[in-house]
């Protein structure tokens, strides 16, 4: 699996998975996203110094995202992996390669994950990843 920094190329496909109903059940606003506000959300995060996007991708198949936001020095991750590709495995995969990468791309800093009580897969998927709570 290897990861590509986002462009704006992918600005329809993160959209699509962002309006996932399972990203949006597990995502602190559970609102549908309407296709302007993420083009102007998008536009925005791909000129920010302190917001890194990558796609996560494998054997011709894009698979995940992760993204990291830096607020107060800490950088805050948000990951999720597509429908048709979750229970594979692939979310520590996206969140150790994506962390390593950030440190690579951003510098190292603090890294931290919020994570809704109810979504069990994702908790466990940050535990495997070596993130403790």
């Amino acid at each position: 699996m290897k990861l590509r920094p986002a462009g704006i190329e992918d600005i329809f496909l993160l959209y699509r998975w962002a309006n996932d109903p399972v990203v949006r059940k597990n995502s602190f606003n559970p609102n549908y996203i309407k296709i302007g506000d993420h083009i102007n959300w998008f536009t925005l995060k791909l000129k920010d110094d302190d917001v890194r996007i990558y796609i996560a991708h494998e054997d011709g198949n894009d698979i995940g995202q992760i993204r990291f936001d830096v607020e107060d020095g800490v950088a805050v991750i948000d990951v999720h992996v597509r429908e048709g590709m979750r229970g594979k495995g692939y979310g520590p995969r996206i969140i150790k390669k994506g962390v390593k990468r950030f440190f690579d791309d951003y510098g190292k800093i603090e890294v931290s994950a919020v994570i809704k009580d109810d979504n069990i897969r994702s908790q466990r998927a940050f535990a495997k990843a070596g993130f403790r709570e």
